[in-house]
């Protein structure tokens, strides 16, 4: 049997709205007036996706040092590298992350993303284990969790109030993050009290998500702060900041490593990111 994973990963996947945004902008650098066509297309898409840090990342790296010469075939050619490089960063956050999971192990699995289900994919190709999730209403996220699985890994479903339970009866966590930083990452709600629970029971738990994801400029804890604050946005009521302390580390494609050397570990991968 093969796994369902593709359309449960493209829900979860921010990646995508990624690869749309740097395809946009390289048409749009391919026109007349580029740059000013560049900064209007740059704008919509930021204040449009202001509370996903891959896509202010993947428009940084598109614009930066752009050429201004011949800039539309320039932007071909950022656009086909971008590509290349998000892509090779999933695949090897995979490789590594499905290291961590044990032969016949159980794996509780939370704030879920593309992340955590390219390690659990990568995994099931050499071992068997199996997914332990929370049941809540209205979302039934375990329940459409081992439907996409189709059977290929067995998943043992909880009630949410026996987070503690689900976490104690697994030997690893996978948190996915959608925002990463030297001092802690932004997950889906819950994932605090998974990292409380972890700690407790004596469980490595992981956030899973590449360097793309690294917001240097602490933007979107700033914007999820706020925004609870408020209570008026409920996009990113879904979303709360985790203390870097608080879980074992952060899985990227360039390895394993605690919050707090996280721009020391990226930096010279993607120089870009600091400017």
């Amino acid at each position: 049997m093969e796994l369902r994973l593709g359309d449960l990963a493209a829900y979860y996947n921010q990646d995508i709205y990624a690869k749309s945004a740097v395809s946009f902008l390289s048409s749009e650098a391919g026109k007349e007036e580029p740059f000013r066509r560049l900064f209007d297309a740059k704008n919509a898409l930021c204040q449009k996706h202001n509370t996903s840090i891959v896509v202010s990342n993947a428009i940084d790296f598109f614009l930066y040092q752009l050429a201004s010469l011949n800039i539309g075939e320039e932007g071909e050619k950022r656009y086909v590298e971008f590509l290349k490089r998000i892509n090779t960063a999933n695949e090897g956050l995979a490789a590594l992350g499905a290291k961590k999971i044990a032969d016949k192990s159980q794996v509780f699995v939370h704030s879920l993303n593309n992340q955590v289900c390219a390690i659990i994919e990568e995994a099931s190709k050499h071992k068997t284990f199996t997914i332990a999730a929370l049941e809540h209403y209205p979302y039934m996220f375990g329940r459409h969790l081992s439907s996409k699985l189709n059977g290929k890994i067995s998943v043992k479903v909880y009630p949410d109030l026996l987070l503690t339970n689900a976490i104690s009866d697994s030997s690893l966590v996978l948190l996915g993050g959608e925002a990463i930083s030297d001092s802690g990452v932004i997950a889906k709600a819950g994932s605090e009290l998974c990292c409380h629970a972890a700690k407790r029971e004596g469980v490595l738990a992981y956030v899973c998500a590449h360097s793309w994801k690294y917001d240097r400029k602490n933007k979107m804890a700033r914007l999820v702060s706020h925004q609870h604050k408020d209570k008026t946005h409920d996009a990113t009521n879904m979303y709360e900041w985790i203390d870097g302390r608080e879980f074992s580390g952060v899985i990227t494609e360039h390895g394993i490593f605690p919050a707090k050397t996280l721009s020391i570990e990226i930096r010279p991968y993607s120089s870009w990111l600091f400017v």
